[in-house]
């Protein structure tokens, strides 16, 4: 994306996906909205916001996962 903010929060989900993160914490955090926030991620980044926090887990446990065979 090219718009900072949406990067500063894609850089924040990225550090901070193990712990519990919230739509509300991150709109506090930025200064937005849960529709802005919903739809200008969605549109950037091509998942929701808590789709993408999801992905990031999965992929980080089957990481995990191989690393322990």
């Amino acid at each position: 994306s090219n718009d900072p903010k949406l990067q500063e929060i894609h850089s924040y989900i990225e550090r901070n996906y193990k712990e519990k993160i919230t739509l509300d914490e991150l709109c506090f955090l930025f200064g937005t909205n849960k529709t802005s926030l919903c739809n200008d991620f969605k549109s950037a980044y091509g998942d929701t916001v808590i789709g993408y926090i999801n992905k990031l887990k999965i992929k980080q446990r089957n990481q995990h996962q191989t690393h322990q065979k």
